[in-house]
């Protein structure tokens, strides 16, 4: 009896142990992620983008005539835009040109000045003519950019930060699965935002994918920035001549990233980005509206999402 069961024993270890072998076999180990190789290839996209922000004319403690007339603090801004493009990936010395030509665009912009609806007539305010174009090194460093999902829209710091690269640098020699890494960003304005990044291999709906993120913060200036020309391309609004002097903006931006890649063949499955900008402007002179836009704060959050359609 005792022999039967020995032997009953063995074959049934030798399967237990052929199963896992083939299971753990199956997936591989998680590789180190030494560059971002995206193939090339051009992929129709779609990105979803949200935008709520508030205005305070003058700043919180505003005492100039014009808040004694009407209500300046708390002045709602917001933005829903859905952009479909198709993203053309080239090899590029050591890395890849990704660019991305915009083929349609919906949604609605709201603010206290006025509200319109976004349409085809606003696909050249994508980037340049509805192209951007970015220069991206192996290690996924920005190394040169030609436009911005909102840069026609005249919105400065955020046409800077959102430039549609949301894959952070990763560390020389490669990031290992769970790694945590410094990275420093450089924006196209030449703004430096420092933080930490990680990579995190998984599962998303049954796909092996290969996760990077980041969280990075610091100060972006604009300077010369037409306050006129910002509200009548955002509203498309006729509006009075103001005269109003060219004014330096300041704001901190705090940035959380994603990207996340397929374990196969590096093909770019979605990226999101979510932003906080809180800005100050800073009037230029002393001319009459300009002493009272002086210290006027502005704070925006942003989300912006894109995977393949």
């Amino acid at each position: 009896m005792s022999g039967r069961v020995r032997h009953t024993i063995r074959p049934l270890g030798a399967v237990v142990l052929l199963v896992f072998a083939a299971c753990s076999g199956s997936a591989g180990a998680p590789p180190v992620l030494d560059g971002y190789d995206l193939p090339v290839a051009s992929t129709p996209f779609r990105l979803g983008l949200d935008v709520d922000g508030t205005v305070d004319v003058g700043g919180p403690n505003d005492t100039s005539a014009l808040s004694q007339v009407v209500d300046t603090s708390g002045l709602k801004v917001s933005a829903r835009m859905r952009l479909d493009y198709d993203q053309d990936v080239a090899e590029s010395g050591s890395g890849r040109t990704v660019t991305m030509r915009a083929t349609a665009i919906s949604g609605r912009f709201t603010s206290f000045v006025a509200s319109r609806d976004l349409g085809d007539a606003d696909l050249k305010a994508v980037g340049h003519d509805g192209t951007v174009t970015l220069e991206v090194a192996r290690d996924g460093t920005l190394q040169g950019s030609d436009g911005s999902p909102l840069g026609g829209f005249e919105l400065p710091v955020v046409a800077d930060v959102l430039t549609g690269w949301a894959c952070p640098p990763l560390p020389e020699g490669g990031a290992a699965p769970g790694s945590t890494w410094p990275v420093t960003v450089e924006t196209p304005g030449g703004a430096r935002l420092t933080g930490t990044a990680t990579y995190s291999p998984g599962d998303v709906a049954g796909r092996h994918v290969l996760e990077t993120s980041a969280e990075i913060a610091g100060d972006v200036e604009a300077g010369g920035v037409d306050l006129e020309a910002v509200v009548a391309a955002a509203t498309g609004a006729d509006l009075p001549d103001l005269h109003l002097s060219p004014m330096n903006l300041t704001a901190h931006v705090q940035t959380r990233s994603r990207c996340r890649l397929d374990a196969e063949d590096l093909s770019l499955v979605s990226s999101v980005m979510d932003s906080t900008v809180e800005v100050t402007v800073h009037a230029t002179s002393d001319a009459r509206y300009d002493a009272i836009l002086d210290g006027t704060t502005m704070s925006f959050d942003i989300s912006a999402s894109a995977a393949p359609v």
